[in-house]
């Protein structure tokens, strides 16, 4: 059964095992970020992530094996772009008043080097924002493995040969990390064949973790990658931040050559960790495509948003029934739960509409809805960050759910109040209004996006 293990168990757990690089660096290479995969789906018990492999043979038996499915098999096209720039959209967009959509990420920053210099694959398909190139449907199916992959599976079986005599680590870990080696090394032939022998010189992306093959093909084949920062970078989180004692550890590992954050509070955050130098991390502001229709202030309603996070369901749902006896004392309030673009268990919610609550997909933007509001709830989120500046109290939930580490965040980053599951909002609501707010200024989270300098980084990018 699947359990979610607390991100500071999780990092106790890597402090634990993964103290010693000797056993993730190999020749200089560092895979200290599949190691922690593997370790954080042993912990959650996610069988799901254990698939069968190959890896455990010899190495000239899997490159047999790739060459014959090579024979077998169609290889998947290459993306023969002609641009410098090559953006991989997550997806995440936003329609104007005309119902043209925009990609709340990378439209702005696109803009600043010329969209006509750019080519655009996305994730998934989608009809709302096509492309030429859709990653997920594309088969993995690739040509003969040439030199740079035959050493670059070479070096990640001698790693494994490290792991697998490493008493710290269960049997269960070294099945979990191994399965996380072959994703890794199929997602390095991937991405590998993909930009082969096109003139990209510079991708841009989100998420740098669970992209790590991405970003070693990328390395290879000598093209920058450039992260932006997608949402929130807590202290607590795994794979930002590190500690100062893995310093050596991360010595080229699979993270992006430079990464856009949105204010200097982040670049701050960043700085306390080893994982990056100062200079790659860049200041770009607030790069967000944002619907000129609603940046107009409206006047504030009596209305709680709810921002409801994914995979968190239990937690969302059961906070709403507790709140059931505050919506009848207070019946002049409209309460909003507005759902993760990403939540897949969107159903679950809907039982709460006969209750009182309004629950909001996609049909109003985050903007929209914290004009609007006068308190904000959830329990960590980035909407904490988006709601500086908006009049808006925001209210964390404290010792509620497997993330409560993660909250207890938000109150030493001062972005968030505490609230129990037990308090009413509305009375906290007033009292908190009586009292200067302590908590952060919005400029120091988002900056004004900074065009020139995104530019002059980006073409650094392609002139080496």
């Amino acid at each position: 059964m699947l359990e979610l293990t607390p991100f500071s168990e999780l990092n106790l757990l890597f402090d634990k095992k993964l103290s010693n690089e000797d056993v993730y660096v190999t020749e200089g290479k560092s895979f200290i970020k599949i190691f922690q995969q593997g370790l954080s789906y042993a912990s959650n018990k996610d069988e799901s992530k254990l698939i069968k492999n190959y890896l455990s043979l010899p190495a000239f038996v899997q490159v047999g094996i790739m060459r014959v499915k090579a024979m077998l098999r169609k290889p998947m096209p290459s993306i023969l772009a002609d641009t410098p720039y090559l953006i991989i959209e997550p997806n995440r967009l936003i329609a104007d008043k005309e119902g043209q959509w925009h990609s709340i990420y990378f439209e702005n920053i696109a803009k600043t080097v010329g969209l006509d210099r750019v080519t655009w694959v996305n994730k998934k398909k989608d009809i709302r924002f096509p492309t030429s190139f859709v990653l997920n449907q594309l088969p993995h199916a690739y040509p003969a493995p040439d030199s740079n992959e035959i050493q670059f599976l070479r070096v990640i079986l001698k790693t494994l040969k490290k792991l697998h005599a490493a008493e710290r680590f269960t049997p269960r870990e070294k099945a979990h990390i191994q399965s996380c080696f072959h994703i890794y090394y199929d997602d390095f032939r991937f991405y590998y064949r993909l930009f082969k022998g096109s003139k990209v010189k510079c991708v841009l992306f989100i998420c740098h973790y669970q992209t790590e093959g991405l970003m070693a093909a990328l390395k290879v084949l000598d093209i920058t990658s450039v992260e932006a920062q997608h949402g929130l970078i807590a202290q607590n989180d795994l794979y930002y931040s590190y500690k100062q004692h893995f310093a050596q550890g991360l010595k080229n590992a699979d993270f992006p050559d430079h990464i856009l954050v949105y204010g200097s509070y982040w670049k701050g955050l960043l700085h306390r960790g080893c994982e990056f130098e100062p200079q790659q991390i860049h200041v770009a502001g607030d790069y967000f495509w944002r619907n000129p229709s609603v940046s107009v202030p409206v006047e504030k309603k009596n209305t709680v948003l709810i921002c409801a996070q994914k995979t968190m369901h239990e937690e969302y749902v059961g906070y709403a029934h507790k709140l059931l006896p505050v919506l009848k004392q207070y019946p002049d309030w409209h309460w909003i739960i507005k759902l993760h673009p990403l939540e897949a268990n969107k159903a679950l919610y809907e039982p709460l509409k006969g209750l009182g609550f309004e629950i909001i997909d996609a049909e109003r933007t985050l903007d929209d809805l914290l004009h609007e509001c006068r308190i904000q709830i959830s329990i960590y989120s980035t909407t904490f960050y988006d709601a500086l500046g908006f009049d808006v109290v925001n209210f964390s939930l404290q010792n509620y759910g497997t993330h409560s580490d993660y909250a207890a965040d938000m109150l030493r980053e001062q972005v968030a109040l505490p609230l129990s599951i037990e308090e009413n909002p509305i009375e906290r609501y007033f009292a908190e209004k009586a009292s200067p707010s302590a908590l952060l200024q919005r400029d120091e989270v988002y900056a004004p996006f900074d065009a020139h300098s995104v530019k002059q980084l980006l073409e650094s990018c392609i002139s080496n």
